[in-house]
């Protein structure tokens, strides 16, 4: 996919991925200063390309939080909270769940940090 600005359209939020930020910004650079630049891994113009292709993704997930926050389905922390106030709902305080899974591999396997996703895409973390 080529790089599109920011957009909110009929499917919601529209953002570029880093990869078409880095490729637009590569781009721009070969316009300005020649194709014979050089723009390998390990030159000072491909470093600060990435950095700043890097800034602009973040910015654009800070921008992704915000329009998530607005949607009572999709909001986390305190914009939710804020949403349940408009909609006259409060939160319930967080609770401890548990359940039973199966798993299927090799015996004797350590599992560190796992999380299983059950048949409603719910996800469970596993005791360290």
């Amino acid at each position: 996919m080529s790089y599109t600005p920011p957009i909110i359209g009929s499917r919601g939020l529209i953002l570029p991925t880093y990869a078409d930020i880095v490729n637009d910004l590569q781009g721009q650079f070969l316009a300005t200063f020649g194709s014979a630049s050089y723009l390998g891994f390990d030159s000072a113009d491909q470093q600060d390309l990435a950095i700043r292709a890097l800034q602009a993704y973040n910015a654009n997930l800070g921008m992704q939080g915000i329009y998530f926050s607005f949607n009572p389905l999709t909001s986390i922390g305190v914009g939710l909270d804020l949403i349940g106030q408009l909609i006259g709902v409060a939160r319930r305080a967080a609770s401890f769940s548990s359940v039973s899974m199966t798993l299927t591999g090799t015996a004797g396997t350590i599992i560190l940090n796992g999380i299983l996703r059950d048949v409603n895409s719910q996800l469970w973390l596993l005791p360290a």
